[in-house]
């Protein structure tokens, strides 16, 4: 990702939605609190993983599109989805942004990101 430091990796849309695709099969290496994450079930267009951490354990579909990648929590805590989107901003930039619709009441400030990638 570019961390706005000159010389840091440019990569393409194609390059991230396969570390996006990586990351949907096994959450272990993006999710530092998370100790398990297994597929259970692949469908057409998406798969169903067991993942928990030391404070919860879930479920979560992630059916998804080309600019996509959406984790619906079928178990857990608390209901909720996870978007991870990739879209061009100004100037032609590729951002990788994470959205978060959860069932509790309370919103954490800076709960949704944007992380700039600069498309090739």
């Amino acid at each position: 990702m570019d961390d706005g430091q000159a010389g840091g990796p440019k990569l393409t849309r194609s390059e991230v939605w396969a570390g996006l695709l990586i990351g949907a099969r096994d959450a272990r290496p993006v999710g530092p609190l998370i100790t398990h994450c297994e597929v259970v079930e692949e469908y057409e267009g998406g798969l169903v993983r067991m993942s928990s951490s030391p404070a919860s354990r879930c479920g979560n579909g992630s059916p998804s599109t080309r600019n996509t990648v959406r984790f619906d929590r079928l178990s857990g805590p608390e209901p909720g989805v996870i978007y991870n989107d990739t879209e061009y901003g100004e100037g032609g930039r590729l951002y990788l942004r994470f959205r978060f619709r959860l069932g509790a009441a309370v919103v954490l400030p800076g709960a949704e990101g944007r992380s700039a990638v600069p498309a090739t």
